[in-house]
């Protein structure tokens, strides 16, 4: 019979900020891991995992609505997450989930480096954090916006390459070259 130290029911939230293949493809699997770990460490019971690939920075992912509504309907809960800011990188959601504290919903907020608790000091630091996360989230929009400037003043053409073409190079510094298998198709095909 398993038997945790402290009987709370948890819900634990994973997100990675795409769902591009090709970025970020272990964050969620690396975040539930320190969460399983973390759990086991404490003697905490985890109910259910929300697993999301969208970015937190404007309202409406599905998954994060799903599961406030499971909060709001349910038991008082605690909910588990790898950092604050996995949960809200805006306002309203980061309101949200205060405001479930508020109203008892839930009773903490736990990450494997910190415990956030329905308490001034806990909710202002909560506020503090998910004001950071939107913070940069806006200085990385800008960030891109000029390099994207920076690459038309250039004379570059940003983004992916056309069909036919390939982008080499690094990121922030591609270059668009021929494709050598499909540039020549393309080509006839335009011909």
């Amino acid at each position: 019979m398993e038997t945790t130290k402290n009987p709370m029911i948890y819900y634990a939230y994973c997100r990675k900020s795409t769902d591009t293949e090709d970025k970020q493809i272990a964050s969620i699997g690396d975040q539930k891991r320190e969460l399983v770990e973390y759990t086991e460490r404490e003697g905490l019971h985890i109910v259910r995992f929300f697993e999301e690939s969208q970015s937190a920075h404007s309202r409406g992912r599905p998954v994060f609505r799903e599961m406030m509504s499971v909060i709001e309907r349910g038991p008082r809960a605690g909910l588990l997450v790898w950092h604050l800011n996995r949960i809200a990188r805006n306002a309203f959601d980061g309101g949200w989930v205060v405001t479930a504290m508020d109203e008892g919903k839930i009773s903490e907020i736990r990450t494997p480096y910190r415990v956030y608790r329905n308490a001034g000091d806990d909710k202002f630091f909560m506020q503090l954090e998910f004001g950071m996360a939107k913070k940069d989230s806006d200085d990385k929009g800008v960030a891109v916006k000029r390099a994207i400037r920076r690459k038309l003043n250039e004379g570059w053409r940003p983004g992916p390459a056309p069909a036919g073409y390939v982008n080499i190079g690094e990121v922030g510094n591609k270059t668009i070259v021929p494709d050598p298998d499909r540039f020549s198709l393309v080509r006839q095909m335009w011909d």
